[in-house]
């Protein structure tokens, strides 16, 4: 069984009383809770600032973390962030490259990483975090990240927050392109933005038919209420021999 997630642990460079280090909420120790009550084997973040980063390297004994930050530097510290991939498997390579998001001013990012697991069998694992309010740069980033997953005939595993719901027309179309591929995604029909109006995910799994879907959950644990403004979504997979 591969259990995996994805996760938007939101940026909190303005709450620094969650970093643990003043003696309030520590949600490098939730995720942690999260990690090890679910057994998850990779887990894709979503908004993961440099300290959340550095204590997670300094906490997260059991666990490889790879993803480099969506600007160059650390000139703007308290806004950068990584879009970081969480797993007790073994990393082959990985790799982070920069979504298309002009004229919005953010950059996006979209990182990969090649895992291999105790059976020895490769599993290419992307994880993204989309532009928010600009219909033409997610259709362009949707499109970017096709073209990506086009390149590559291992097991996949694509994970993020897309901030759209499947009742979007570029998220429609990305659906129906991805099928084509024989890349499904996890059926799930209800919030994953707790502050959504209506039952409807933004945060998304698609898997490649080399997996087989036993079952996925939303998590809405009361202990990790606090620790983001997204549910955490997990999915256990069985591997097609």
């Amino acid at each position: 069984m591969l259990i995996i997630g994805t996760y938007n642990i939101q940026n909190k460079y303005y709450l620094k009383k969650y970093n643990g280090i003043e003696g309030k909420q520590d949600n490098v120790k939730l995720l942690n809770e999260l990690l090890e009550k679910y057994h998850l084997n990779i887990l894709g973040t979503q908004e993961m600032t440099s300290w959340y980063l550095k204590r997670c390297q300094k906490f997260l004994k059991n666990y490889h973390i790879v993803g480099k930050y969506r600007y160059p530097n650390i000139i703007l510290k308290k806004f950068n962030e990584t879009n970081s991939i969480i797993t007790n498997y073994e990393i082959i390579k990985t790799k982070t490259l920069h979504l298309p998001f002009f004229p919005t001013i953010t950059p996006r990012i979209i990182t990969s990483a090649l895992i291999k697991n105790k059976e020895g069998q490769e599993i290419l694992f992307f994880n993204t975090h989309l532009s928010i309010g600009n219909s033409t740069v997610q259709k362009r980033q949707l499109n970017f990240i096709y073209k990506l997953l086009l390149t590559t005939k291992k097991p996949l595993i694509l994970t993020g927050d897309f901030n759209m719901t499947i009742d979007n027309p570029n998220m429609k179309d990305f659906i129906h392109k991805l099928k084509k591929l024989d890349i499904a995604r996890i059926p799930v029909l209800e919030k994953t933005y707790k502050n959504h109006t209506k039952e409807k995910a933004i945060d998304h799994i698609f898997i490649s038919c080399h997996f087989e879907l036993v079952k996925y959950q939303v998590i809405k644990d009361p202990i990790f209420h606090n620790s983001s403004d997204h549910y955490p979504i997990i999915a256990f997979l069985k591997i097609n021999n």
